[in-house]
């Protein structure tokens, strides 16, 4: 699979996200905090958030490794208004979505796990 060819179906897997409504944006990060690929209508900007998040789930990686376990899921930052959830795609990537704090986070989290799984499948590829 060529390099455009991953790029179009990740691309689409984030696309389909974000028009789920509640979504604000979806993008994926690099650990070292730099967006590899985004899907953000939101104002807020995609490259201070895809930093900071790449950030928070680096401090919850080395939090965990004290209590003998790096085998982090999901980091779930909630707010008043939303939440940013961040879970780990690979080694390389991370998959960063921000929502309305409406939306039942056990039906969203369903949901934002198949995407995950698919990003995963087509990343493999690659």
């Amino acid at each position: 699979m060529s390099e455009d060819d991953v790029r179009d179906r990740a691309a689409d897997v984030l696309k389909r996200l974000v028009e789920l409504e509640g979504v604000y944006g979806a993008c994926i990060v690099s650990r070292d905090g730099l967006p590899v690929l985004s899907e953000w209508p939101h104002t807020a900007n995609v490259d201070t958030v895809a930093a900071m998040g790449a950030a928070l789930m680096g401090a919850a990686e080395t939090s965990l490794l004290e209590f003998g376990d790096r085998t982090i899921e999901t980091v779930l930052v909630v707010s008043e208004g939303m939440r940013l959830v961040i879970l780990g795609i690979d080694d390389d990537v991370l998959l960063l979505a921000a929502l309305d704090r409406s939306l039942p986070i056990e039906t969203f989290d369903q949901t934002l796990r198949m995407h995950l799984v698919e990003l995963e499948e087509i990343l493999a590829e690659a």
